[in-house]
């Protein structure tokens, strides 16, 4: 985790010129450059749930081929998503697709006949014809990983860090047309009339999650807001571990996921920034750097991004709610002050 100097309160009320005034200078210009980057295209990275193991393999070869990768089992989670929408699959996959149209290209783990891929996949295929995004999908042969390659070329990172070769030799772009031409008609059928009709208009906005590295043992918590309030959970540290960040951007990490970020953010219009008790609305010596990027983003959109600022007990982490909670009273000082 990155912190760096912030004297300030952070709140609602805050400006672009009281944010920089409050930074480093080197720190702010540092945000601006990124902001002023090239922007990279989010891709969706569609896959059947039997291969769930294998996500982060995904999100390593999306980041390789200079995407940012956007996947639905990351962001949402298998079991929230599925209890928060009262066990239907319908409203899981209305989430799913609310990310789907988030991106600029279209990607699938599969490999196999289309009737014989999972209905999620095809939907998601379907809706990305419906919305003419492009004619195009990515189509990574999957299936045809053996588990001996996939630890040769995944777990061992250092033997596929930045080859890309890799990674092509097992993808080939297909015209979606040609994906769906042979689509059993009863099965486009049912996905149409019971899922795609009225997409988008009946879909969940998303909602990015900002939280400090430190914080991320509370992102269920986080989650649940989200879906609480009716919207898609967008948090970037589970989209991305920085392990994977780690592994493919090696000393330029830090930046490269301010990058990620700022893309994300851009194309999202609410935000829910969430912080210990001790930094919401107090005078702050130090903030994650992260954190702060966030910040930058929705104080340059501030007319068009929709700011919530929360602390942890108002999500009744048990941490900061209960005094009881801590074993020891050293550790019941550090959290409570008292």
């Amino acid at each position: 985790m990155s912190e760096i100097n912030y004297k300030g309160k952070i709140n609602y009320e805050l400006t672009l010129n009281e944010f920089k005034n409050n930074l480093n200078i080197k720190d702010f210009e540092m945000m601006e450059e990124v902001y002023n980057c090239n922007n990279k295209k989010l891709i969706y990275t569609s896959f059947d749930g039997d291969e769930l193991e294998y996500i982060s393999h995904m999100v390593f070869a999306g980041l390789l081929l200079d995407y940012i990768p956007m996947n639905p089992e990351k962001a949402l989670g298998y079991y929230l998503s599925t209890t928060k929408h009262n066990n239907s699959k319908i409203e899981t996959m209305k989430d799913c697709i609310t990310i789907e149209m988030l991106c600029d290209e279209f990607s699938m783990f599969y490999d196999g006949e289309i009737n014989d891929i999972p209905e999620g996949i095809i939907a998601e295929i379907m809706l990305w014809k419906k919305i003419d995004r492009n004619k195009e999908i990515k189509k990574f042969r999957y299936k045809c990983f053996n588990e001996l390659e996939i630890i040769e070329n995944f777990n061992f990172i250092k033997t596929f860090t930045n080859n890309k070769n890799l990674i092509t030799k097992y993808l080939k772009k297909e015209n979606i047309d040609d994906t769906l031409k042979n689509l059993d008609s009863e099965v486009e059928k049912d996905i149409k009339e019971r899922l795609l009709d009225e997409c988008p208009r009946c879909l969940r906005l998303p909602g990015y999650i900002s939280m400090e590295s430190s914080d991320m043992k509370y992102y269920d918590w986080a989650r649940n807001l989200i879906y609480d309030e009716k919207y898609v959970p967008i948090l970037p540290n589970l989209l991305i571990d920085s392990f994977i960040i780690n592994s493919v951007y090696g000393e330029n990490s830090v930046i490269e996921f301010m990058k990620i970020r700022m893309n994300i953010l851009k194309k999202i219009n609410d935000i829910w920034f969430i912080l210990k008790p001790n930094k919401l609305n107090k005078n702050i010596t130090t903030l994650d750097i992260n954190v702060a990027m966030d910040l930058f983003v929705w104080l340059k959109n501030k007319e068009r991004i929709n700011a919530r600022f929360l602390s942890w007990d108002e999500l009744k982490i048990p941490k900061f709610i209960n005094k009881n909670w801590a074993i020891t009273n050293k550790e019941r000082l550090i959290i409570h002050g008292e």
